[in-house]
């Protein structure tokens, strides 16, 4: 090799490291900070709000740019104002940008800056995506969503039962905008029908004294559930920074919950880089080897904290294991999958849903199945016991498409092992019934939270078959509520706003058997002998109850 040959090699490993300097390096390290938006914001459409970021290395900036995207930190990005005057270019130096929050409803919204210098350029992102919602009067946004069925209610006076066979819980993590508090609503409703039961209940806002904040980082309640297994019959509310907020949930005889006082357990560790407290879910203990429950803590970096209580007796709640299965791709729901080879966790992050066997010592990865619409998996539910795989039936699951925002039906296979794509059978087209898009779902038999944060849905006969049904109501402002229109005896035939059963219901079916033939607003209300057709059966019947033996219409069905 020659002289000429040797000099040329040198320059191209130079020219290398040059590059690598002049590329790699400055971008491992922020020349510009976003302060804020930094994350977990809800933004109004309409309103302004206050762009900040600040100079951490100054340069001979020329121009800045100012852009945000509604699909998270990858982008597109979408122009807010560009060629901003320098202003101040020295280090530690603070800039603001008013925005007027644009029609662009999302939950992965993310703001960059641009520093434009006179040689190359430097960028930042909000390190987490915040919300843009559509502009409402109302002072309380919905965060979070659960729901329990309880065949044996918790009774809170005493007694050996309450009058009520049976109900659903509902839990509500709700915001005010306005001053940063957050509190949990809480609210029962018949599983059947979706009607109110008792009094809705607000439990105040949240401790403030339980951790001191992360500057820069307040500390915000994300998620909440209804503990079965690790808390049985509390409410389990976590916030960002991994603290626990804990309440007792019971209830009196009409199903009002009951009024109690929040508990506080501080994060598991202050010195270790978890993350951000983004999703959790809880598993029997039937899994380890010690049968004790397990709490699992999802961070947006991709770990599951997992918790469980102290085998001393203590009342300390104590890590057991911290796992890393994602690679740092957050984790967004986590959630048992009771049917898969005896026991498994469930967990979505970015497009997959990954099966996971929890051990003692390391966990067991089943199945990363990667959704086919290409976007995060946002929630996710088993919503019934189906049959176990193990007799060759697959686990079906519902989902939150991140994208469409819509509820979709997928079937796991009971032999789904490592890599593969995930079945969806049933995707439904949006719904007249839905405002806006779904953004979180909770089983029994599901319940959903709208993107605007202020629409909860209830579908009492929803399947993991059949997926919604027509029984889809709001209880967002409950209300008693019924699928079926007739309600308790059949009579109501000229639909009586009191279900009151006279000579008007008479002359309503007469007319609609025999002269104008004009339905009844709910038919079933006719079917007085219970035959399940509407004829001169039912006109014997009602004037039978009304004029001669006085003997109840039929029950509706």
């Amino acid at each position: 090799m020659g002289i000429v040959d040797i000099i040329k090699r040198q320059l191209f490993y130079v020219g290398l490291v040059v590059s690598f300097f002049a590329f790699v390096v400055p971008n491992a390290i922020s020349h510009v900070l976003v302060n804020s938006p930094n994350g977990t914001e809800i933004f109004e459409v309409g309103s302004s709000q206050t762009i900040q970021w600040t100079i951490s290395i100054g340069h001979d900036t020329q121009f800045w740019h100012v852009f945000y995207s509604v699909t998270g930190a990858a982008g597109p990005w979408i122009v807010i104002e560009e060629n901003i005057p320098p202003g101040d270019i020295s280090t530690g130096a603070i800039h603001t940008l008013e925005w007027t929050v644009p029609d662009d409803f999302s939950d992965q919204v993310r703001v960059q800056v641009v520093m434009d210098n006179v040689v190359g350029g430097y960028t930042d992102i909000s390190d987490r995506d915040f919300s843009i919602v559509p502009s409402t009067e109302r002072d309380t946004m919905f965060v979070s969503i659960d729901m329990v069925h309880y065949e044996s209610v918790p009774d809170a006076i005493g007694t050996p039962a309450l009058p009520i066979p049976e109900l659903a819980s509902i839990v509500v993590l709700c915001a005010i905008p306005q001053t940063g508090e957050h509190f949990v609503r809480l609210l029962s409703v018949d599983p059947e029908t979706g009607g109110q039961l008792g009094e809705v209940v607000d439990i105040g806002e949240l401790p403030t004294d339980c951790h001191p904040p992360e500057p820069g980082h307040p500390p915000d309640p994300g998620k909440v559930m209804i503990s079965e297994h690790f808390l049985p019959g509390e409410i389990i509310v976590l916030n960002s920074e991994l603290s626990l907020f804990i309440l007792p949930l019971s209830f009196l005889p009409d199903g009002t919950p009951v009024r109690t006082s929040w508990e506080c357990s501080p994060p598991p560790d202050d010195n270790l880089p978890w993350g951000f407290g983004t999703a959790i879910g809880e598993m029997p203990g039937s899994e380890f080897g010690d049968g004790m429950p397990r709490l699992f803590l999802g961070t947006d970096q991709g770990q599951i904290v997992v918790m469980m209580h102290d085998p001393t007796g203590g009342p300390v709640l104590i890590v057991s294991e911290v796992w890393d299965l994602t690679g740092g791709t957050a984790i967004t729901s986590i959630g048992p999958i009771p049917q898969f080879r005896g026991f498994a966790l469930g967990v979505s992050n970015g497009s997959e849903v990954m099966g996971v066997e929890p051990s003692p010592f390391a966990p067991s990865v089943l199945f990363q199945l990667r959704a086919p619409f290409g976007s995060p998996v946002a929630s996710f539910v088993v919503p019934d016991l189906s049959p176990p795989p193990d007799d060759g039936h697959p686990v079906n699951i519902a989902l939150v498409d991140g994208l469409s925002k819509s509820v979709k039906l997928a079937s796991i296979p009971a032999t789904a092992a490592g890599m593969g794509t995930l079945n969806i059978f049933l995707s439904p087209p949006p719904d007249d019934n839905f405002p806006s898009p779904i953004v979180e779902i909770a089983p029994g038999s599901l319940l959903m939270l709208t993107l605007d944060s202020v629409g909860l849905f209830y579908d009492p006969e929803f399947t993991d078959s059949t997926g919604l049904s027509g029984c889809i109501k709001e209880i967002s402002d409950p209300l008693p509520l019924e699928c079926n229109c007739c309600v308790g005896l059949t009579g109501n035939v000229d639909d009586d706003a009191g279900d009151i059963v006279d000579i008007g219901d008479l002359t309503a079916l007469i007319d609609y058997l025999f002269i104008s033939y004009t339905e009844p607003a709910c038919l079933d209300e006719a079917n007085c002998d219970g035959a399940g057709t509407v004829d001169i059966g039912d006109l014997t019947a009602l004037i039978d109850y009304l004029f001669i033996t006085y003997t109840l219409p039929a029950v509706c069905e």
